[in-house]
């Protein structure tokens, strides 16, 4: 009786274990799986991040096209060497940069684009009133 006993808590105990191997072979698949999820996130935001990056950088590069300025002044220089050792941001806080930026060029574009219409209009209204006069 008492082999039996202990037959049957080592029969009992080999089934808890069984079940606890499987429960850790479960979670240890899933952490597997959010590994890879979490490596593939971080290598698209690295590949984001330089895509943003040279996009900048060719902004920068057409800006100073633009303005006629392709050579800085000594404080232009000091003061972007002082920019870039302030410290990396966050991959998080440049996208939020970046759709601020969007938001800001959005607006303007909207402006823009009002602007040219009531110049399309005043101009139109000059072009009558100079044909009303020539009518005269």
């Amino acid at each position: 009786m008492e082999v039996q006993d202990r037959l049957f808590k080592a029969e009992e105990k080999l089934l808890d274990l069984k079940f606890e191997k499987e429960t850790y072979d479960l979670q240890y698949a899933r952490l597997q799986k959010r590994i890879q999820e979490l490596e593939r996130y971080k290598l698209s935001s690295s590949k984001m991040s330089v895509a943003i990056k040279q996009g900048q950088e060719e902004d920068a590069k057409e800006i100073e096209e633009i303005a006629g300025r392709s050579t800085q002044d000594q404080s232009k220089k000091k003061e972007s060497v002082r920019l870039r050792t302030q410290g990396n941001k966050s991959v998080g806080e440049l996208e939020m940069l970046v759709e601020s930026l969007k938001r800001v060029i959005e607006k303007l574009r909207t402006e823009c684009d009002a602007l040219k219409k009531e110049k399309e209009k005043s101009a139109g209204a000059a072009g009558k009133i100079a044909s009303e006069k020539a009518l005269r």
